[in-house]
């Protein structure tokens, strides 16, 4: 089966930034102002992770499931001196299904962080920041055009006219795909078959490749669907 993705997950990644309180280090057990940024990111963060566990999130349309992702991809802190480090940070990466947003994540965090706050799971004194990762481009915004779209009936067509059964699905990781669906263009993903993405055993099947080379001769020689376009 040609798989069809009718469209992508969206990512964000949120800086989490602790803030403590410096000393020399030699001090660090002497003076009660001290506040070791390092030791409250620790603690929050194992709270943080379980938050993200709790994310976890399923999508159905169009006969077609996914399901999000939440974890924490960097923790920094401290400069390896003689000194407590006052500040240190936590990356929270995040996968949105089409009917999540990123907004409402962000809200979650923060009463994440009350709690913990509130509960003393950290130190109350303990200031913390959100902020969205800085980057050249804006984080990719998760989108899912329906099956009924005049551009998806005539690729699907159009390749099993010529004897390739079709199946839908949804990316889960983002591509320059999300940039050209959220600019109103109808955008389809057609690829191969295959597992273990990011990993050393990586890999993709080769008949799939075949079908994928013969799917893209169909849809680009289609009149009908450049006409559907």
């Amino acid at each position: 089966e040609q798989w069809i993705g009718l469209g992508r997950c969206g990512r964000e990644e949120l800086i989490v930034t602790v803030i403590g309180h410096a000393v020399h280090g030699a001090d660090a057990l002497l003076k009660p102002e001290a506040l070791n940024a390092a030791d409250e990111a620790a603690k929050l963060a194992v709270e943080l992770g379980a938050f993200c566990r709790a994310e976890r999130r399923f999508f159905q349309a169009d006969g077609i499931s996914s399901i999000n992702s939440a974890f924490i991809n960097r923790i920094v802190a401290g400069s390896g001196m003689l000194s407590v480090p006052d500040t240190a940070t936590i990356t929270l990466d995040r996968t949105f299904l089409p009917d999540e947003s990123p907004e409402d994540f962000r809200v979650r965090v923060e009463r994440c962080i009350e709690r913990c706050r509130s509960e003393r799971v950290i130190d109350p004194r303990t200031r913390i920041e959100l902020a969205t990762r800085e980057r050249p481009t804006p984080p990719c915004r998760a989108y899912a055009f329906p099956a009924a779209l005049p551009v998806v009936s005539e690729t699907v067509r159009t390749l099993e006219h010529s004897g390739i059964r079709t199946k839908f699905g949804l990316g889960r990781g983002v591509a320059d795909e999300n940039r050209l669906a959220l600019a109103g263009i109808p955008t389809l993903v057609v690829g191969p078959d295959g597992e273990g993405s990011h990993t050393s055993h990586e890999w993709v099947d080769v008949e799939s490749v075949l079908r994928l080379e013969r799917s893209l001769g169909l849809l680009v020689g289609s009149a009908p669907l450049h006409a559907a376009l």
